[in-house]
């Protein structure tokens, strides 16, 4: 299969995906719990898929709901300027427990004087420290 390729020179023999609700919160609204619910209900079937087809060493392309390459080239730049970190704040909620610093997967977070600083220019634009956080500030 030579759809994608990893960086070591291996050829993908399969590809699965399952769509589950986005955590982006500049973007998506989790606040209807019935639609969350929905979504995740539906993935449970589709990661029953994936498994059956993990188990039976299914070969081919299997995802669902990729986003198509025209759509990539006008959302890449976008997503790559909401990673920089001079977009981030703290709010005066913020209660110093140091969770984001301590959860942020690309250590782009440091706590001084209590409160998050974001010392790096980049980051991956997870969100976990905002998810992470108690008083979501």
């Amino acid at each position: 299969m030579s759809f994608c390729r990893i960086s070591k020179g291996l050829e993908l023999n399969a590809g699965f995906s399952v769509k589950m609700p986005d955590t982006w919160t500049p973007i998506f609204d989790l606040s209807d719990k019935a639609k969350v619910q929905q979504i995740n209900n539906k993935a449970e079937s589709y990661i029953d898929a994936v498994l059956s087809g993990i188990k039976e060493r299914s070969v081919g392309n299997h995802m669902q709901g990729v986003v198509p390459y025209a759509v990539r080239l006008f959302m890449d730049p976008i997503y790559n300027n909401e990673r920089k970190t001079q977009h981030f704040s703290v709010s005066e909620k913020c209660i110093g427990c140091s969770l984001c610093a301590q959860k942020c997967p690309v250590q782009a977070i440091q706590m001084k004087d209590k409160k998050p600083v974001w010392v790096k220019d980049q980051c991956a634009a997870c969100l976990r420290c905002l998810h992470h956080c108690p008083t979501f500030a």
